[in-house]
C-alpha cells in the first residue's frame, strides 16, 4: 500500500468532490481500507463507492450520507460522547469568563484604558449565582 505525503495533489484539496480526490479514488481505491473524516466537507455517494469504512473523530456524522453508507453496508464510527466531560468543562470556562468579564478586563488592562478611564470596568460583571436566580425567576 502507498503512503500519501501531505500536500500531495490528492490531499490539498478540500472538496471531496474535485476531480485530484476522484483521480486518486480512481487509481487507488482498491487499496484504501477506511477514510477519516474530520467533519469539513460531506462523505457521499460519490465518495463512499469506494470505502469500505469511515471514522470521524467528532461525535456528530451528519456529514456523512448514512444512508448510503447503510445501503452499502459500510462501517461508520465516531467518538461519542468522549469529548463529553471536556465540552462541560470548556462551557464552565466561557460561562466565568462571560459573566465576570475576564477577557474583557484583560483587554482593558492590555491596552492601558485602566489609566485614562479607570478600574470601574474590572469590578463589573454578574455573579453565577445571580445569573441563576434571574433565570429561574424567568423561567417560572
Amino acid at each position: 500500500m502507498k503512503n500519501i505525503q501531505r500536500g500531495s495533489d490528492s490531499s490539498r484539496h478540500g472538496n471531496l468532490g474535485c476531480p485530484s480526490i476522484k483521480l486518486f479514488l480512481t487509481t487507488h481505491g482498491e487499496s484504501v481500507r477506511a477514510m477519516l473524516s474530520t467533519g469539513i466537507h460531506p462523505i457521499n455517494h460519490v465518495i463512499l463507492q469506494w470505502l469500505p469504512s469511515v471514522v470521524t473523530p467528532s461525535a456528530g456524522y451528519n456529514h456523512i450520507d448514512m444512508a448510503e453508507c447503510w445501503r452499502r453496508g459500510i462501517v461508520v464510527t465516531n467518538a461519542g460522547n468522549v469529548f463529553s466531560d471536556d465540552d462541560a468543562d470548556y462551557v464552565v470556562g466561557l460561562l466565568l469568563d462571560v459573566l465576570r468579564w475576564i477577557s474583557a478586563s484583560n483587554r482593558y488592562v492590555r491596552r492601558g484604558l485602566w489609566a485614562s478611564k479607570g478600574t470601574i470596568l474590572l469590578v463589573l460583571g454578574s455573579s453565577l449565582f445571580t445569573s441563576i436566580c434571574l433565570f429561574v425567576f424567568f423561567l417560572i
